[in-house]
C-alpha cells in the first residue's frame, strides 16, 4: 500500500490525496501553490505538527521524483525520526523524565535538527 501511494503521487501529482499530503496543488501556470486544506494546516497547532511537516516534505519528494526510496510512510528516515520523537515524548511522561527535563529538552532539540536533516534530500 505504501509503495502504491508513493507511485500515485508520481503518476497523478494533483490528485486530492496528494494535495492533502503535500499541501500544494498545481496552478493553471504549472507551478505548485499552497492548498487551502492539508494535513499540515490541520495539524498546525497540535503536538504532532512535526509529523505532518515531515509527511508533507516526504510526499513532495516522492511527487517530484527525489530521493532513493519509493515509500512514503515506511521510509527508513521517516521511521527513525518518528521513533526518536515518540521515545522522547514518552520519556518525558515518566517520573525519571520529569527529573531529567533539561536533558530531555536538549535531546529533543537535537532530535528535531536530526529529523530535519534526515528529511532533507
Amino acid at each position: 500500500m505504501d509503495a502504491a501511494l508513493a507511485q500515485s503521487l508520481r503518476a497523478w501529482p494533483d490528485n486530492p490525496l496528494g494535495i492533502f499530503l503535500t499541501g500544494e496543488r498545481l496552478a493553471a501556470d504549472g507551478q505548485w501553490e499552497k492548498a487551502a486544506e492539508s494535513l499540515e494546516t490541520i495539524a498546525t497547532n497540535s503536538d504532532e505538527a512535526w509529523i505532518a511537516r515531515h509527511i508533507a516534505a516526504r510526499a513532495r519528494e516522492l511527487r517530484d521524483g527525489k530521493g532513493s526510496s519509493k515509500k512514503l510512510f515506511t521510509d527508513d528516515r521517516m521511521i527513525i525520526g518518528l521513533a526518536l520523537r515518540i521515545a522522547l515524548r514518552e520519556a518525558r511522561n515518566t517520573p525519571a523524565g520529569q527529573r531529567l527535563k533539561p536533558l530531555l529538552d536538549t535531546a529533543d532539540s537535537f532530535t528535531s535538527r536530526l529529523t530535519d536533516q534526515l528529511s532533507s534530500p
